[in-house]
C-alpha cells in the first residue's frame, strides 16, 4: 500500500531534508556553539542517518534503480523510523522538560532546531513511510535489531566518559548528553533502569510498527482482491 507519486514523494522528502539541514545548522552554528559539542546528541546523529538514507534514496529514484523490496532497504527504514520515534519520544516524555526547568533561559534560543529535529522531522519521516513505502515488509526481528544503534550510542557515551571525556551543555560540561546516562551523577543502578525501561519502550514500539504494517498490507491485499471481484465479470448461468 504506497502513493506511486514520484513528485509527492520527493516533495515529502525534500521538506524532510530541508527541515533536517536547518535544524542541524541553527544547532552547529548557535553563539558558542562549537561542532564537537554538538555532535554527539542522539537527536543530531539520528537526524544524519535518516538524511543519510533519503539522500540513497532519491538519487537511487533518480537513477530508476528500485528498493523498495530490498531487504536491506526494510531493514535500514524501520530502524530509522525506530530512531527518531525514540528521539521524538524522549524528547518530549523527558528531556524538553528537564530543560526547560534546569536551563530556561538556554532553551529558549534553541527553540526552534529543537523543533525541527526533536519534532519536525520524526513526523515528516514517518509520514514519507506511510505514504510511500510498500507495506509488509518488516519482519519479526527487526524490532530486535533496532537495539543496535541505541545499544551502540549508549556505549559510546559510556566509553568516552570513561576516558575523560566531557559532553558540552550549554555552557556547562557533564560526563554524558543526557541526565538519565550520567552514571556518575545519579548513580549506576539507577542508569541502567533507564536504560532497560528504555529498550523496552523501543520494543514494545518496534512490535508495535509492526503490527501496523502488517495490518495496512492485509487491508490493502483485501481491498485489491474486493476491487478485483468488483471488476470481474459475472459469470452466466
Amino acid at each position: 500500500m504506497r502513493l506511486q507519486n514520484r513528485f509527492l514523494s520527493a516533495v515529502c522528502r525534500f521538506l524532510y531534508l530541508t527541515a533536517a539541514l536547518y535544524g542541524v545548522l541553527l544547532s552547529l552554528f548557535l553563539p558558542g556553539a562549537q561542532m564537537w559539542s554538538t555532535l554527539p546528541f542522539f537527536a543530531m546523529q539520528s537526524n544524519l542517518a535518516c538524511m543519510a538514507l533519503l539522500l540513497v534514496l532519491a538519487s537511487m529514484d533518480l537513477a530508476g534503480l528500485s528498493y523498495q523490496r530490498l531487504p536491506v532497504y526494510r531493514l535500514l527504514r524501520f530502524a530509522c523510523l525506530i530512531l527518531l520515534g525514540l528521539t521524538f519520544t524522549l524528547y518530549h516524555a523527558v528531556i524538553r522538560p528537564w530543560l526547560e526547568t534546569e536551563f530556561p533561559a538556554y532553551f529558549a534560543q534553541l527553540s526552534l532546531s529543537e523543533t525541527l529535529l526533536n519534532t519536525v522531522t520524526p513526523l515528516l519521516f514517518f509520514l514519507d513511510y506511510l505514504l510511500f513505502d510498500e507495506k509488509g515488509g518488516f519482519r519479526w526481528w527487526h524490532p530486535v535489531a533496532a537495539l543496535l544503534p541505541p545499544a551502540g550510542y549508549a556505549a559510546y557515551v559510556f566509553l568516552y566518559a570513561e576516558n575523560g571525556g566531557l559532553f558540552r551543555l550549554f555552557e556547562h560540561t557533564a560526563h554524558a548528553p543526557y541526565f538519565f546516562l550520567d552514571y556518575r551523577t545519579i548513580g549506576l543502578p539507577l542508569t541502567l533502569r533507564w536504560i532497560a525501561w528504555i529498550a523496552l519502550g523501543l520494543l514494545l514500539g518496534g512490535y508495535l510498527l509492526l503490527g501496523i504494517d502488517a495490518a495496512l498490507a492485509a487491508w490493502w491485499r483485501r481491498r485489491q482482491a474486493q476491487k478485483s471481484a468488483a471488476e470481474s465479470p459475472s459469470e452466466s448461468v
